[in-house]
């Protein structure tokens, strides 16, 4: 995670999704590109950016080959700051939404019980 505190901008993989590429970059406040597609992986990213709680005209995810482009050549280039803002709400949100969550706990507890009752 060292190396991803000296990006300015992550991408999510095309077709793939991030999981778990994408949770080390919001730890560090790394705003991640993401193109969603139909396919369940490359929606990974997204869900995470909707459990944030963020307005998501104000996250970069797009909606097409070149908005992916654009979008992460614009955070690299942290023109008018854009990357810093999105960072910073990055990581507030992140720490308070989507790490450290005790409910994501009780929700596998609550799985794993009622698998070993059966």
């Amino acid at each position: 995670m060292g190396f991803l505190s000296l990006a300015n901008v992550a991408l999510d993989p095309l077709y793939f999704g991030g999981d778990g590429s994408t949770r080390e970059a919001f730890e560090v406040g790394l705003p991640v590109v993401s193109l969603p597609s139909a396919a369940l992986g490359s929606r990974w990213t997204a869900a995470m950016y909707d459990l944030l709680g963020l307005d998501r005209a104000s996250m970069p995810i797009v909606s097409s080959p070149e908005e992916y482009v654009r979008t992460a050549i614009d955070l690299a280039q942290n023109l008018e700051g854009k990357r810093d803002t999105v960072a910073a709400i990055l990581l507030e949100a992140s720490n308070k939404y989507l790490f450290h969550r005790e409910d994501a706990v009780g929700a596998w507890e609550r799985v794993l019980r009622d698998l070993v009752e059966r």
